[in-house]
């Protein structure tokens, strides 16, 4: 059985389901199997599922590669572009930049495609304390 073009998953309905008038319908009797020529189409990954931080780490690194980054061969979840650094970790993403200007330019681009929620500025993050230094540079701490 193939799956419809714009589906990316697909799978056969169990036998516990049928389809009746074009709607899926559970059946107590496993006996009664009407799926033969139907398969399920899911359009969205469901968050939880074992490969959805996958399927998000490709889109959210298929996107930044558009937007002009490049992936680092030493850490796959580091991007970097001439002004701007983005670390990827599950869901969270750190972004460094030289200028506001530049942070602003890669968040609206970002958010042409993904909803952003800004945290602001980071004091601390995955057990590493952030100091932001007054001539403009961080510096990282990891407590004993």
């Amino acid at each position: 059985m193939q799956a419809p073009a714009d589906c990316d998953i697909f799978m056969s309905i169990p036998a516990v389901f049928s389809v009746i008038n074009g709607s899926l319908q559970f059946n107590n009797s496993s006996s009664h199997r009407d799926s033969s020529d139907h398969v399920l189409c899911i359009k969205k990954n469901i968050y939880g599922l074992r490969q959805a931080g996958n399927n998000w780490f490709d889109t959210i690194g298929s996107s930044l590669l558009a937007l002009g980054f490049c992936q680092s061969q030493h850490d796959p979840c580091l991007f970097i572009m001439k002004d701007c650094i983005i670390q990827v970790y599950v869901d969270d993403c750190l972004i460094f930049g030289r200028s506001d200007d530049v942070l602003d330019t890669v968040i609206s681009n970002l958010q042409k495609d993904f909803v952003l929620t800004s945290q602001g500025s980071v004091s601390a993050y995955l057990g590493i304390d952030i100091c932001h230094t007054p001539d403009s540079h961080l510096e990282f701490f990891q407590p004993g």
